[in-house]
Protein backbone atom coordinates (compact mmCIF):
# COMPACT_ATOMS: atom_id res chain seq x y z
CA UNK A 1 0.00 0.00 0.00
CA UNK A 2 1.43 3.35 -1.04
CA UNK A 3 0.84 6.79 0.35
CA UNK A 4 -1.51 7.95 -2.37
CA UNK A 5 -3.76 10.90 -1.69
CA UNK A 6 -7.37 10.67 -2.71
CA UNK A 7 -8.36 13.17 -5.41
CA UNK A 8 -10.02 16.31 -4.08
CA UNK A 9 -13.70 16.57 -4.84
CA UNK A 10 -14.68 19.53 -6.98
CA UNK A 11 -16.10 22.64 -5.33
CA UNK A 12 -19.78 22.16 -4.44
CA UNK A 13 -19.53 18.62 -5.86
CA UNK A 14 -19.65 20.10 -9.36
CA UNK A 15 -17.46 18.94 -12.18
CA UNK A 16 -17.09 21.76 -14.70
CA UNK A 17 -15.71 20.97 -18.12
CA UNK A 18 -14.71 23.19 -21.04
CA UNK A 19 -14.89 22.49 -24.73
CA UNK A 20 -13.24 24.56 -27.46
CA UNK A 21 -13.84 24.14 -31.12
CA UNK A 22 -15.14 25.43 -34.42
CA UNK A 23 -18.87 25.38 -35.12
CA UNK A 24 -19.63 23.02 -38.00
CA UNK A 25 -23.42 22.99 -38.00
CA UNK A 26 -26.28 24.90 -36.36
CA UNK A 27 -29.91 23.79 -36.47
CA UNK A 28 -33.06 24.58 -34.49
CA UNK A 29 -34.61 21.71 -32.62
CA UNK A 30 -38.24 21.92 -31.51
CA UNK A 31 -38.47 20.92 -27.89
CA UNK A 32 -42.00 21.81 -26.91
CA UNK A 33 -45.19 22.48 -28.81
CA UNK A 34 -48.43 23.53 -27.12
CA UNK A 35 -51.78 23.64 -28.87
CA UNK A 36 -54.88 25.23 -27.52
CA UNK A 37 -58.16 23.51 -28.35
CA UNK A 38 -60.34 25.00 -31.09
CA UNK A 39 -58.56 28.32 -31.48
CA UNK A 40 -55.50 26.98 -33.34
CA UNK A 41 -53.12 28.70 -30.94
CA UNK A 42 -49.67 27.11 -30.88
CA UNK A 43 -46.59 28.02 -28.87
CA UNK A 44 -43.36 26.47 -30.11
CA UNK A 45 -40.09 26.63 -28.22
CA UNK A 46 -36.93 25.66 -30.03
CA UNK A 47 -33.36 25.25 -28.89
CA UNK A 48 -30.34 25.53 -31.17
CA UNK A 49 -28.48 22.30 -31.80
CA UNK A 50 -24.79 23.03 -32.38
CA UNK A 51 -22.10 20.66 -33.61
CA UNK A 52 -18.46 21.65 -33.02
CA UNK A 53 -15.17 20.07 -34.00
CA UNK A 54 -12.46 20.20 -31.32
CA UNK A 55 -8.72 20.50 -32.15
CA UNK A 56 -8.35 16.69 -32.10
CA UNK A 57 -11.03 16.36 -34.78
CA UNK A 58 -13.82 14.97 -32.56
CA UNK A 59 -17.35 16.16 -33.27
CA UNK A 60 -19.38 17.20 -30.22
CA UNK A 61 -23.10 17.98 -30.07
CA UNK A 62 -24.63 20.60 -27.77
CA UNK A 63 -28.23 21.72 -27.43
CA UNK A 64 -28.92 24.76 -25.25
CA UNK A 65 -30.40 28.26 -25.46
CA UNK A 66 -27.05 29.91 -24.68
CA UNK A 67 -25.75 28.71 -28.05
CA UNK A 68 -28.17 30.89 -30.00
CA UNK A 69 -25.41 33.32 -31.09
CA UNK A 70 -23.36 30.62 -32.87
CA UNK A 71 -22.93 30.38 -36.62
CA UNK A 72 -21.00 27.93 -38.76
CA UNK A 73 -17.28 28.74 -38.77
CA UNK A 74 -17.27 30.55 -35.38
CA UNK A 75 -14.65 29.58 -32.81
CA UNK A 76 -16.34 29.02 -29.43
CA UNK A 77 -15.57 27.92 -25.87
CA UNK A 78 -18.31 26.16 -23.90
CA UNK A 79 -18.33 25.71 -20.11
CA UNK A 80 -20.61 22.94 -18.92
CA UNK A 81 -21.69 21.13 -15.80
CA UNK A 82 -20.96 17.46 -16.31
CA UNK A 83 -23.16 16.27 -13.43
CA UNK A 84 -26.26 18.10 -14.70
CA UNK A 85 -25.33 17.64 -18.38
CA UNK A 86 -26.02 21.25 -19.31
CA UNK A 87 -24.26 24.28 -20.74
CA UNK A 88 -23.49 27.05 -18.22
CA UNK A 89 -21.76 29.59 -20.45
CA UNK A 90 -20.52 30.08 -23.99
CA UNK A 91 -17.82 32.47 -25.24
CA UNK A 92 -17.90 33.17 -28.95
CA UNK A 93 -14.29 34.04 -29.80
CA UNK A 94 -15.23 35.15 -33.33
CA UNK A 95 -17.71 37.80 -32.16
CA UNK A 96 -16.21 38.41 -28.67
CA UNK A 97 -19.59 37.78 -26.99
CA UNK A 98 -20.28 35.81 -23.83
CA UNK A 99 -23.66 34.22 -23.15
CA UNK A 100 -24.56 32.88 -19.72
CA UNK A 101 -27.24 30.33 -18.97
CA UNK A 102 -30.38 31.61 -17.27
CA UNK A 103 -29.53 29.41 -14.27
CA UNK A 104 -26.26 31.27 -13.68
CA UNK A 105 -26.68 34.38 -11.54
CA UNK A 106 -24.09 37.19 -11.59
CA UNK A 107 -24.81 38.36 -8.05
CA UNK A 108 -26.91 36.37 -5.66
CA UNK A 109 -28.84 38.78 -3.45
CA UNK A 110 -29.81 37.35 -0.09
CA UNK A 111 -31.55 38.77 2.97
CA UNK A 112 -28.19 39.60 4.55
CA UNK A 113 -27.31 41.80 1.56
CA UNK A 114 -30.55 43.77 1.94
CA UNK A 115 -30.09 44.11 5.70
CA UNK A 116 -26.52 45.36 5.22
CA UNK A 117 -27.62 47.94 2.65
CA UNK A 118 -30.38 49.24 4.96
CA UNK A 119 -27.96 49.49 7.91
CA UNK A 120 -25.41 51.31 5.75
CA UNK A 121 -28.03 53.84 4.59
CA UNK A 122 -29.18 54.51 8.16
CA UNK A 123 -25.57 54.91 9.33
CA UNK A 124 -24.73 57.36 6.54
CA UNK A 125 -27.90 59.40 7.18
CA UNK A 126 -27.08 59.56 10.91
CA UNK A 127 -23.51 60.70 10.27
CA UNK A 128 -24.73 63.34 7.81
CA UNK A 129 -27.24 64.67 10.36
CA UNK A 130 -24.55 64.74 13.10
CA UNK A 131 -22.04 66.66 10.94
CA UNK A 132 -24.75 69.10 9.84
CA UNK A 133 -25.73 69.79 13.44
CA UNK A 134 -22.09 70.27 14.45
CA UNK A 135 -21.49 72.78 11.66
CA UNK A 136 -24.74 74.73 11.54
CA UNK A 137 -26.46 74.04 14.86
CA UNK A 138 -30.11 73.23 15.46
CA UNK A 139 -32.28 75.13 12.94
CA UNK A 140 -34.85 76.28 15.54
CA UNK A 141 -32.18 77.89 17.77
CA UNK A 142 -30.39 79.84 15.04
CA UNK A 143 -30.93 83.57 14.92
CA UNK A 144 -31.61 85.15 11.61
CA UNK A 145 -29.05 87.44 10.05
CA UNK A 146 -31.14 90.53 10.92
CA UNK A 147 -31.53 89.57 14.59
CA UNK A 148 -27.81 88.96 14.91
CA UNK A 149 -27.00 92.23 13.13
CA UNK A 150 -29.43 94.16 15.38
CA UNK A 151 -27.77 92.86 18.57
CA UNK A 152 -24.34 93.64 17.25
CA UNK A 153 -25.26 97.22 16.30
CA UNK A 154 -27.03 97.85 19.60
Amino acid sequence: MGNRKAPRPPINNRCLVTFRGTVVSVADRVTHQLRSGQHSYAAVRSLPEVWIVDPEGHELRFCDETLDECRAGHEIVIVGDRTADRVLAMRNLSTARTCLSATVSDLPVTGSHVFTIICLCVSLASMTWFVTMMLFGEPSYRDSFWEDLGRTLS
